[in-house]
């Protein structure tokens, strides 16, 4: 079920980009329950009828891939600018959740797929991320390449629908789809874009620019935490069977295909780390 002052709050950052809704109910006898909404038309395709499916791309597909990245770190810095204020005591029943996830993966998972010291240093990173001092913003939930849409052919971000997992979390939990955004898998694995160090490049300068964050020690510092979030997020997403409401459970899901999406997207970092 969608939560309103969710929404309310998606509309304030993002304006038009967020469909109003109205619920009608839900469907008798469905359990668990199942609710109906409407929304209006939003022009575009989802990214994944969007995106490229090939390595190589063509000097013009190359530029309207930056434009999209560059309206993806628009929709970031967008977050970063509007912080909230969260209670102490929700923060921590947060971050022990995720670090009892991150805790039981690294006992049941293989250590070829994700080293137990690099699940240690993601766990390590929590209390900066729930700290006072470091933001925490609204957050997707489900930011994936079926809920953002694209313009087709200047391959801008038209909408972003399925808020229904909204929530107030540490900047860059949904940061994994730069990650899922800048490649794509197939039934051989995963593969990156050739030009995706251009593209994530291209994305963070927007980012620096339009969130107005300056000194390199600081966007270092923020980078870090955010692509630490961001890996954090990617883990909940794939390697954790859903509840019914589509948050993650806390059963590990040994699922091959993601976990190897995990292992390419993390490979170099849990390779230095294993």
């Amino acid at each position: 079920m969608l939560d309103e002052a969710m929404v309310k709050l998606a509309k304030e950052i993002h304006g038009d980009l967020v469909p109003e809704s109205t619920c009608h109910g839900n469907v008798e006898g469905a359990d668990p329950p199942l609710f109906i909404y409407s929304m209006p038309y939003l022009r575009g395709s989802s990214c994944i009828e969007v995106l490229a499916f090939q390595v190589e791309m063509d000097p013009d597909e190359e530029a309207k891939h930056g434009v999209f990245v560059k309206h993806l770190a628009r929709y970031f810095a967008r977050c970063w600018s509007s912080s909230r204020s969260v209670d102490r005591q929700t923060q921590e029943e947060q971050e022990e959740g995720i670090r009892k996830r991150l805790a039981r993966l690294a006992e049941e998972s293989p250590p070829s797929i994700l080293p137990k010291s690099l699940l240690s240093k993601l766990i390590g990173s929590l209390p900066s991320l729930f700290s006072q001092d470091y933001p925490q913003v609204l957050t997707h939930g489900d930011f994936s390449v079926t809920n953002i849409l694209l313009d087709e052919n200047k391959f801008g971000i038209t909408g972003i629908v399925d808020w229904s997992l909204a929530a107030v979390m540490p900047f860059g939990m949904d940061l994994d789809i730069l990650s899922l955004t800048t490649g794509f898998m197939t039934q051989d694995g995963w593969h990156d874009y050739a030009c995706k160090l251009l593209l994530q490049d291209t994305f963070w300068e927007e980012f620096w620019a339009v969130s107005g964050i300056k000194g390199e020690e600081r966007r270092g510092r923020t980078q870090d935490l955010a692509e630490t979030a961001g890996q954090i997020g990617a883990i909940l997403r794939l390697a954790f069977r859903r509840n019914a409401d589509g948050s993650p459970s806390e059963e590990v899901l040994m699922s091959e295909s993601r976990m190897n999406q995990l292992r390419a997207w993390f490979g170099e970092q849990a390779a230095r780390l294993t």
